[in-house]
């Protein structure tokens, strides 16, 4: 049953004094006095962002130079943001936004690479040596609650405590009391989850002479039996031919619970939904019997561009906490995060495996790519309950492409970033239609004349970037493209072009792309980014749906050719079409090819892998997705076909590339003499290691 009660509003009062941790006989040292967790109205940045805020008070009677010291919200990182050399003076006070910007002009508003979470969590000012703690909310703040401040109160007496304030003063002295009253948080028996059968939900959390006001919600189809729903609790439909109280699977399982509205479609921007989350088990096991291991407020929306239109949705996943503000959870096989994206394999991929196999191998490459974790999927619509109406089928729950130390592991550009170093990144940029919200150009030769492709900063996001970020990274992005065509022109007598780019990296980029046979490689999805100081890096890769000999794209069934009809031509588009020309390139990748060929891209393992991947995604889930979405199979011989076609593509494809290119010596050491082996078509010179003079005696073999 799905209760649907909001809290409307609370008339629960309860004062939070805390007992003070500083000794007032160390009162020259400086203290955050004041912060604001949730900003929604309080106190604008100059960028007209309502940010969180740190207050940094000096009750010294000398002024003091912060320059080197340090805030931070992690216990185990105190070196978290540091301090320019800023002077605060005596009985000052220093107002620092805690807004993820990052900016550090002495002249400028400060700001930090790192925001405030509303539930609660460590804070603290650390001494330049880094590991000082001069002040600290340890182990944790308590929970915050919109545009109420919290922090040092000072007794009439003397001494401090630390409160709640309904009043801020950012940039002032605290009040002479704790004056704000918050409501205490309602519990709800039993917690939010799905359930078999009607039952009793219980509200508490009011004390004495407190009240709770709540709203009851209830969907028409269930007034008259008594049951209210909403997305928080979700009412399961164990019985009749179409229960799901039998069902089972190894795979965890995610529920997408949309507050009684029908699922989105393409266009309608995101919805407020709860998902529910359980784990995974043994095969054939029963998952609403494992309990859940999430479940929690989300923004959902469609995802994609062609796939929007598919019958089978993919979708992005929006973590939000009680206010509505971002906040990091782990979902079943990953880690913590606040955005994933939950992607549908369909006709193109009956495989289900084509994203999870260029994945993972480019990840044995060296090259970050999105993990993955197999789910099975359902999606109540409207006033629906959960029942095997709802499946959806296997979906591929994935990173989203973002600048994060897990994942695309550079820095994030400051916003208020306008010299060098801090303006030089970093920057995810893509080649590809640009979504709302990106700033996005036409290079001045154009990336091909055949496509209306553009480039797009995929992050920061157009409202996070300044002007001095979006002509920097433009500029830079230009005097990359003039050095390619430049060294093109001087028949790469110069190769200016390794001072913008760096070139293993768009090897590598290239050839998984190449490999894959990708129609839509370079094109679209055509990801890259720029770390601060560093080279332009090709990847990571994305999209291989319709890549891998897919049976409804005839533009990568040929795995005897470099690009199919009408797909992108790997060795001929765009700038990768220019690197192409680069003999040194040419070697490069063929070099990298080769040396792959021995290990990590053997037959052997290349083989391996996608029976590890089949293994766990395993035969009766996909059989359940393809009874989901009957006539879409390619091979008509059911899962254990479509990875044997999959299988004999990719061993084909590697075949077919390595008789491309003369084989790479083999040099034996055979009665003490050396011997070379090569093709009997190939001649080899050479040189004893040490010697001017040419080798003599030697001769290919074989």
């Amino acid at each position: 049953m799905n209760r649907g009660f909001r809290k409307a509003g609370a008339a629960i009062l309860m004062s939070v004094l805390l007992a003070a941790t500083m000794d007032p006989a160390a009162g020259a040292a400086p203290v955050i006095s004041e912060f604001m967790a949730v900003n929604t109205a309080t106190r604008s940045d100059q960028d007209g962002h309502f940010s969180d805020w740190i207050e940094i008070h000096n009750p010294d009677a000398l002024p003091l130079d912060l320059g080197g010291w340090y805030l931070t919200d992690s216990a185990s990182n105190r070196r978290r943001w540091t301090f320019p050399a800023v002077r605060l003076p005596a009985g000052g006070y220093l107002l620092v936004f805690a807004s993820n910007k990052d900016r550090r002009d002495p002249a400028g508003e400060l700001h930090t690479n790192f925001a405030l979470a509303s539930e609660g969590e460590y804070l603290a000012l650390v001494r330049p040596d880094g590991v000082t703690v001069e002040w600290e909310y340890a182990p944790a703040y308590p929970p915050q609650t919109a545009d109420v401040s919290y922090g040092v109160v000072s007794a009439a007496g003397g001494g401090t405590s630390r409160g709640y304030f309904a009043t801020p003063t950012p940039g002032a002295p605290n009040a002479a009391s704790a004056d704000a009253t918050l409501a205490s948080p309602v519990r709800f028996a039993p917690v939010a989850g799905s359930f078999a059968a009607p039952f009793r939900l219980e509200i508490s959390g009011a004390g004495a002479a407190q009240h709770l006001r709540y709203t009851a919600v209830f969907s028409e189809d269930l007034r008259s039996r008594g049951l209210a729903r909403s997305a928080l609790h979700l009412r399961r439909e164990d019985s009749g031919p179409l229960g799901v109280g039998g069902w089972s699977t190894g795979l965890p399982v995610l529920v997408l619970a949309l507050h009684g509205s029908a699922v989105p479609g393409r266009g309608e921007g995101e919805k407020p939904a709860w998902l529910l989350a359980y784990p995974g088990g043994t095969a054939n096991s029963v998952p609403w019997l494992r309990g859940t291991v999430v479940t929690a407020p989300i923004r959902l929306a469609v995802r994609g561009s062609s796939s929007a239109d598919f019958p089978k949705k993919s979708y992005n996943l929006d973590f939000v906490n009680d206010e509505g503000r971002a906040t990091a959870v782990a979902l079943p096989g990953l880690p913590a995060f606040d955005e994933w994206a939950l992607v549908g394999p369909w006709r193109y991929d009956p495989a289900l495996l084509r994203n999870a196999f260029v994945y993972a191998l480019s990840n044995r490459l060296g090259r970050w790519a999105p993990r993955t974790q197999f789910v099975e999927v359902f999606v109540p619509s409207g006033s629906e309950p959960l029942d095997l109406a709802a499946y959806q089928g296997v979906y591929l729950l994935t990173d989203k492409l973002d600048l994060h130390p897990e994942r695309i592991a550079i820095e994030r550009v400051s916003e208020g970033a306008t010299r060098e170093p801090e303006i030089s990144g970093g920057y995810l940029l893509k080649i590809g239609e640009p979504e709302a919200g990106e700033y996005h150009w036409s290079t001045e030769k154009g990336l091909d004349p055949d496509t209306i492709s553009e480039v797009a900063v995929a992050s920061p996001k157009l409202e996070r970037l300044g002007p001095a970020q979006r002509d920097y990274i433009r500029g830079y992005v230009q005097h990359m493209e003039d050095a390619l065509h430049a060294g093109r022109a001087s028949g790469w007598s110069d190769r200016h072009y390794l001072d913008y780019l760096d070139r293993a990296s768009w090897v590598d980029h290239h050839l998984l792309n190449t490999f894959a046979a990708n129609p839509d490689a370079f094109e679209r999805s055509a990801y890259f980014h720029k770390p601060r100081g560093g080279r332009v890096v090709a990847g990571p890769v994305w999209d291989f749906d319709r890549a891998l000999g897919s049976p409804a794209d005839p533009r990568s069934q040929r795995w005897d050719r470099w690009y199919g009809e009408d797909a992108v031509q790997p060795w001929h588009f765009g700038w990768w079409g220019i690197l192409g020309t680069d003999p040194e390139f040419q070697q490069e990748w063929i070099d990298r090819w080769q040396s792959l060929r021995r290990d990590r891209m053997s037959d052997a393992n290349l083989g391996a892998l996608v029976d590890q991947l089949a293994a766990l995604l395993g035969g009766e889930a996909a059989a359940r997705d393809a009874q989901r979405w009957p006539g879409e199979s390619g091979s008509g011989d059911g899962f254990a076909g479509e990875v044997r076609q999959l299988r004999d593509w990719i061993l084909a494809r590697a075949g077919w590339i390595d008789r491309q290119f003369v084989a790479p010596p083999v040099i034996r050491l055979r009665r003490r003499a050396p011997g070379w082996s090569t093709r009997s078509t190939a001649r080899i010179r050479g040189r004893w290691a040490g010697s001017r003079r040419p080798t003599r005696g030697l001769r290919p073999r074989g």
